[in-house]
């Protein structure tokens, strides 16, 4: 058991590989607690009030926890009846927590050229993986996947928050140098994409696919006005989006995958149109690549 710092009372038990819902803790090193179990119930009032002063993030997000009157079971009885094992019930406090945490963080953001809050986005992100796949922590990564990039939070707070899996995952999905042009950071993103595994191209093509379904929607309702809001204009978009396309192909053949490239790419051709080798045909003029037409 390892403490956070040296004047801590509470001792963290660090399990390697970290186990899903066992987020353990002791006093004494002796007597074992599972923060998602037993807190508060099996806690003293003074036991209680040393984890919540070493520990005011957990102590503010569980203390609005209801659980049934029979603390000593490994699973809590929820509103609907539905019983949850430890495991199931740690996830889905994981992912209450990952919502609250990037609805706070981007409360000040507004969607590209709208009104409409930017949270919606990573919502619909967190929904399509939801539907997708139903894992927890890749809906936690999808809501969280632009708290780095768009608000003051870091890796490092995503990571120590959420844990190494889905900092790991939300990483994976945050340009490293912002300050670099446009067209630099997204062929990077492009040939990162092209190399990691099937989890983490469900992810970014749950948010690529969220992007797609509002520029098609709004692509029928303005027209080429549209790409006045962003800051590459047709051309360029239709480059990239191709050459998400054909980063993201083995998804063709992923069953849970499937069916959300196929609209991914119906929806990128039938704004851009059908370009078949779209992703190695642009050219460099004036610092930014542009589709060759004709």
């Amino acid at each position: 058991m390892v403490e956070k710092n040296s004047t801590d009372k509470v001792w963290w038990k660090e399990e390697v590989p970290p186990v899903i819902g066992e987020h353990v803790f002791s006093f004494d090193k002796i007597q074992e607690f599972n923060l998602f179990r037993d807190y508060p119930y099996k806690l003293t009032a003074e036991q209680k009030e040393i984890l919540d002063k070493e520990n005011p993030l957990w102590a503010d997000f569980l203390k609005a926890r209801i659980y049934s009157d029979n603390n000593t079971k490994e699973s809590a009885i929820m509103a609907e009846n539905i019983e949850l094992t430890a495991q199931e019930l740690a996830e889905n406090e994981l992912l209450n927590y990952a919502i609250a945490y990037a609805a706070t963080m981007h409360r000040s953001g507004l969607r590209k050229g709208t009104t409409m809050p930017y949270i919606v986005h990573p919502l619909e992100v967190m929904h399509i993986l939801e539907v997708m796949t139903g894992a927890k922590h890749l809906m936690a990564a999808g809501v969280l996947h632009d708290v780095v990039e768009d608000t003051s939070a870091t890796l490092e707070d995503v990571y120590a928050r959420f844990g190494d899996d889905i900092g790991a995952l939300v990483e994976g999905h945050t340009e490293k140098h912002k300050e670099d042009p446009w067209e630099k950071r997204k062929e990077e993103a492009l040939a990162h994409l092209a190399k990691v595994d099937a989890r983490e191209q469900k992810l970014v093509l749950a948010d690529k696919l969220a992007n797609m379904r509002a520029i098609a929607r709004d692509y029928a309702k303005y027209g080429e006005d549209l790409w006045q809001r962003f800051k590459r204009g047709k051309n360029v978009q239709s480059w990239y989006y191709h050459a998400a396309v054909k980063a993201m192909i083995d998804l063709e053949f992923d069953t849970e995958a499937a069916p959300f490239y196929k609209e991914f790419e119906d929806k990128v051709n039938q704004v851009f149109g059908y370009e078949e080798n779209a992703a190695d045909e642009y050219y460099e003029q004036d610092d930014c690549l542009v589709s060759k037409v004709g």
